[in-house]
């Protein structure tokens, strides 16, 4: 699964443009759907292998595994966005791999087509 399109969107929309002025503006955020774990609790997912997707910046390996195991992924690949020579801005990315049984692998610093080419050899190895 891709990222998702917004965690959050504004609460409410406003009928006009809101015009520029000195004072502050609050924007008041709700949460969006979450496509992934809606997939799993519609029974679309079943016999299908799923890979999912984790931006993190803090507690990397255990905020993956929590994602992995609540969304009941066959697979998560997680990256550290905080950091400026990978990911976001970046053409060079570095992730590690995690699956259902905590079986880590760890993908170095590389040009993110290399990153996404041993993803790919990750997500195969497990067809074998």
């Amino acid at each position: 699964m891709a990222a998702a399109v917004a965690d959050y969107r504004p609460a409410r929309a406003s009928a006009m443009k809101i015009k520029k002025s000195a004072r502050a503006l609050t924007l008041e955020l709700e949460p969006t759907e979450d496509i992934l774990a809606s997939l799993r609790e519609s029974g679309l997912r079943d016999g299908i292998f799923v890979v999912g997707f984790a931006a993190e910046t803090q507690d990397l390996v255990p905020n993956a595994l929590a994602k992995l195991h609540a969304k009941d992924l066959d697979l998560i690949v997680v990256n550290d966005v905080g950091r400026t020579d990978i990911a976001m801005n970046s053409d060079y990315n570095e992730v590690t791999v995690i699956d259902q049984t905590g079986v880590i692998d760890e993908i170095p610093r590389a040009p993110k087509h290399d990153v996404a080419a041993a993803i790919l050899r990750d997500i195969h190895a497990r067809f074998r």
